[in-house]
């Protein structure tokens, strides 16, 4: 399966892809080999930080997912916004402990910290 990358992440030697119009997935890092997807959540970008993956789709779904050898698991999601037009894009960004989401004009900020 050919992936167009919007961010990669390796954790061991697996590929962690979010891809620009599919679902994010897992490949094998030597044979390129997909071991799982993610179908829960559409197309969107994400940040790998502290082992996990924080996640925006493009229908404003936010979400943090913790990847593991054999799937994804999604430990918590909400909605940054109601509306449904898909065209959150804006990447997030955790720096210092917190994370920065953006959608248009509206800049949401998330303490992080455990």
């Amino acid at each position: 399966m050919m992936h167009q990358l919007s961010r990669l992440s390796i954790m061991s030697m697996i590929l962690l892809m979010v891809p620009i119009e599919a679902n994010a997935a897992s490949s094998d890092w030597q044979t390129g080999q997909t071991k799982y997807e993610l179908k829960d959540l559409t197309t969107g970008a994400a940040v790998f930080a502290d082992d996990q993956l924080y996640c925006l789709d493009e229908k404003g779904t936010a979400a943090l997912v913790k990847p593991h050898s054999d799937h994804f698991e999604i430990t918590g999601q909400f909605r940054l916004t109601q509306d449904k037009v898909k065209d959150a894009w804006a990447h997030p960004v955790v720096h210092k402990g917190r994370l920065y989401l953006r959608y248009h004009d509206t800049l949401w900020c998330y303490d992080v910290r455990q």
